[in-house]
């Protein structure tokens, strides 16, 4: 039993050392979509905190009409690849 507790609590510092220094946004919502918590970069890349987004819905992070350059480097990749593709023709 304390060898189970110990590695429970090893998991819990491990992830609590991953979900903080990531470098990638993350967002931790319950069953319903509310927002628990964010991680450091969550903020530093979106701009918003914490404080502004617990309890509320996922949903409010995603905008409500895609602007046309709302990805613009993924939109220009799949162009590409697209165009490539639908010409047959490869890139060397």
């Amino acid at each position: 039993m304390r060898e189970k507790q110990r590695l429970k609590t090893e998991s819990q510092i491990l992830f609590e050392k991953i979900f903080e220094e990531n470098s990638d946004a993350i967002a931790i919502a319950d069953d319903e979509f509310d927002i628990e918590r964010t991680n450091p970069a969550f903020k530093t890349l979106t701009g918003f905190p914490v404080s502004d987004l617990k309890g509320k819905k996922l949903s409010v992070l995603s905008p409500k009409k895609k602007a046309p350059n709302h990805y613009p480097s993924n939109d220009a990749n799949v162009s590409t690849k697209n165009s490539s593709a639908s010409k047959g023709r490869s890139k060397t």
